[in-house]
């Protein structure tokens, strides 16, 4: 049976069970590789907006698990878009 993408990922990421169990409802949609600029885009489906602290989380995991790559980004796609953490990622954003 073939793996789910998102559980490879996991994988790479040294995700534990319940960490795993906490983003289970991501998927991913596509990695996006840009040889020149040496950066990979992890592109992530999700039912909804993750809080930040996830998002950081995430970020921080790929960042150490691909140091080699010059820069990893991860894009989340929400199917629900909720504009109440806004504020907050633009903040994240602007620092």
């Amino acid at each position: 049976m073939k793996e789910d993408k998102i559980k490879i990922l996991f994988k790479q990421l040294q995700l534990t069970e319940e960490e795993q169990e906490k983003f289970s409802s991501l998927k991913l949609e596509k990695v996006k590789v840009n040889e020149k600029a040496g950066s990979w885009i992890f592109v992530l489906r999700s039912d909804k907006v993750l809080d930040l602290e996830d998002y950081k989380f995430l970020t921080s995991k790929s960042e150490v698990a691909f140091r080699d790559i010059k820069k990893v980004i991860i894009s989340i796609l929400p199917d629900e878009k909720d504009n109440t953490l806004l504020k907050d990622y633009l903040g994240y954003a602007l620092t």
